[in-house]
């Protein structure tokens, strides 16, 4: 009889290890856990390491308890151990000597129970169910956080297999579906997906703070300036500036080849106002 400790290597690179007790020493046994079998199947390298032996049933759980309090298994997230005791595994014991206890027993813990009970105030029953309600949030954080991991290292190994012409014929599939789907879009449908995009637009406008507002405007305008050239001669239209007027400006921009209009101009020199320690 053993606690031992199974070490599981990914794809990725990221390390879990699990940490539990094994009544026959089975080295073909690696865990009971809710999350070991997604593991067991997709880890490159798994390794199950002998913490410590034990002679008697009696000293087994209680030595398995003691490796997970000291681990920390239950808060580590490189740790599948869900529970942070012993529960489960390999231990065989006696149901019909377990239900004659309970049995006998039950009696006695409802009556204390319901001493213990009445003997609280208000505000300790309430601190009870809130102590409850934050330790059962925790523990499902925490299983999301592993799940998170598992999904993205399942993703990773699903990529990986992937041969080239594979990878082409699924981006040809989406966009396929993509023009599908557009092509079979009603008048109606093209209307509520228009407002759906506008409604997004708004909402992420909204959640932005005056400087995130300012610094997009000022790359989305950056973009639009060097795509059509206009960038390229920000240093001459500065020099023109106190000069020479945004009408001038314009017409020497186009007798340099850039296609664009006066109102647009005038919007570049807005642009190299407010931004002066801009240059190419």
């Amino acid at each position: 009889m053993i606690i031992y400790r199974t070490k599981f290597v990914l794809p990725g690179g990221n390390i879990f290890y699990y940490v539990g007790k094994d009544v026959r020493n089975n080295k073909a046994y690696l865990g009971s856990g809710k999350l070991l079998p997604w593991f067991i199947k997709n880890s490159i390298y798994i390794q199950k390491i002998t913490i410590e032996q034990v002679d008697s049933k009696d000293k087994l759980i209680e030595r398995e308890n003691f490796w997970l309090k000291k681990l920390n298994c239950s808060e580590s997230k490189n740790y599948l151990n869900i529970k942070g005791y012993s529960s489960g595994g390999a231990v065989i014991i006696n149901k019909d000597k377990w239900k004659t206890s309970l049995l006998l027993s039950l009696p006695k813990r409802i009556e204390s129970y319901k001493k213990t009970r009445a003997s609280f105030s208000i505000n300790r029953k309430r601190e009870i169910s809130r102590n409850i309600s934050i330790a059962v949030r925790e523990a499902q954080l925490k299983q999301t956080e592993i799940e998170k991991k598992v999904r993205k290292e399942k993703e990773l190994l699903t990529k990986s297999r992937r041969t080239k012409e594979q990878r082409a014929r699924e981006s040809y599939l989406k966009s396929q579906a993509t023009k599908l789907v557009a092509a079979n879009r009603s008048p109606e449908e093209w209307v509520l997906y228009g407002e759906k995009v506008s409604k997004g637009i708004k909402r992420y406008k909204a959640s932005l703070s005056t400087e995130d507002k300012e610094k997009t405007i000022m790359i989305y305008r950056e973009t639009m300036y060097k795509k059509n050239r206009m960038y390229e001669f920000i240093s001459v239209v500065r020099d023109m500036i106190p000069h020479r007027s945004s009408l001038e400006i314009f017409h020497l921009l186009k007798s340099l080849g850039i296609k664009t209009h006066h109102i647009c101009v005038k919007g570049f020199i807005d642009f190299v106002k407010k931004y002066p320690n801009i240059d190419i």
